[in-house]
């Protein structure tokens, strides 16, 4: 199998979705901090499975994306936490015992103090001498807004600050605070046309998809009857139903892992069919496992034999999938799918184990589909 002729194994087919929708919509990807830890959301809802991080710094490396400057957070040095809560303090004494507001100097007797502490009832009292101060330049000068301890009695033009920690109350400085740097990733505009060439391993089956008069989303966001809104490479909806697909691309053969994966997500929504595309195989097991899951599975070495099998198959003869209930009571008894299609029945002792993983695929996968909801 030549790189050619691979137009979709080239690239990680979910590498490709998710530089798809960098250049058909976002300007970028931006960090988000929770709990001190950096995230990409962007990422973790197009691709669940993996580091975010890895796979920007994978792009990064390779010249696709630019890495930019977002933002700078300030850390506590003992725990590393950024919640952090910032206080004025004396840049004499260091306590936070101070105020502020605008200061007023009395040339007779030489009191500085703040402007509100002389106005009484409209008029300009020393607090002091208790001489009225009339001609500003003559009597008094406006001094501007200060600092001033309450504490030790220093005033300053400028406070200094304190970092408290939310998390185990560490008081820091900017002196010995550790500060991280934020950035956010865009689309390499100089390599455009080759991200262009990657995203487009969709194209022509979006193309083929419209012109069966489907309505399409790509990528596709579907909340299920879980609560939990899930990826997918592309939805074909008609009628309100939706044909819902994913590409997943290996050197050799995409195994039944990635199986077990479509199916927590497509078990979870609405559906009228559910296909796997694998490129340029799949492995025997990861067959064998997509009849009780009732997902379509679609092989082929490059997008004119995926594009041919689909067309042939799948969409001239479409195959009602199940709702969500009907799919798990056909699990307990596969043979009462009156469409089950060409693909040959497993061996009779191999059943009854993978209506076991049916089950706990889908308890699994909907665990860390919460958690990454949550990330």
């Amino acid at each position: 199998m030549s790189a050619k002729a691979n137009d979709l194994a080239r690239f990680d087919s979910r590498v490709a979705l998710l530089l798809k929708w960098m250049i058909e919509g976002s300007e970028s990807i931006v960090p988000f901090v929770k709990e001190g830890r950096v995230t990409y959301p962007d990422v973790t809802k197009l691709m669940p499975v993996g580091s975010p991080a890895e796979v920007l710094d994978s792009l990064l490396a390779q010249g696709l994306l630019i890495k930019e400057y977002y933002a700078s957070e300030i850390l506590c040095p003992l725990c590393g936490s950024s919640s952090l809560k910032d206080k004025y303090t004396c840049v004499s004494c260091h306590c936070s015992h101070i105020e502020t507001g605008d200061m007023i100097e009395h040339y007779s007797c030489g009191n500085v103090d703040f402007e509100a502490k002389f106005d009484k009832d409209g008029k300009l009292l020393c607090p002091k001498c208790r001489k009225e101060l009339k001609v500003i330049g003559t009597d008094y000068r406006r001094v501007g807004k200060l600092f001033r301890c309450n504490d030790c009695g220093k005033a300053s033009s400028m406070p200094g600050v304190a970092h408290v920690c939310q998390n185990c109350g560490t008081v820091s400085t900017p002196e010995n605070a550790q500060l991280r740097i934020l950035h956010e990733y865009r689309i390499n505009e100089k390599r455009r046309k080759e991200i262009e060439s990657i995203a487009g391993i969709y194209g022509p089956l979006v193309e083929l998809l419209e012109k069966k008069g489907f309505k399409i989303e790509s990528p596709a966001f579907l909340k299920g009857e879980s609560g939990i809104e899930h990826p997918f490479d592309i939805a074909a909806e008609v009628d309100g139903k939706y044909t819902l697909f994913d590409i997943r691309t290996h050197d050799e053969s995409v195994s039944e892992t990635e199986t077990m994966a479509f199916f927590a997500k497509v078990t979870d929504v609405a559906h009228r069919e559910a296909i796997l595309i694998a490129v340029p195989r799949a492995s025997e097991y990861a067959r064998r496992l997509s009849r009780p899951y009732n997902i379509t599975l679609v092989e082929g070495d490059n997008i004119n034999e995926v594009l041919a099998s689909i067309a042939a198959r799948y969409i001239e003869r479409p195959v009602a999938s199940p709702s969500h209930r009907e799919a798990s009571a056909k699990m307990e008894d596969p043979t009462q799918d009156k469409n089950w299609g060409e693909i040959v029945e497993p061996e009779e002792e191999t059943q009854p184990i993978e209506r076991v993983l049916v089950e706990k695929v889908k308890h699994i996968s909907l665990k860390k589909a919460r958690r990454a909801s949550l990330s």
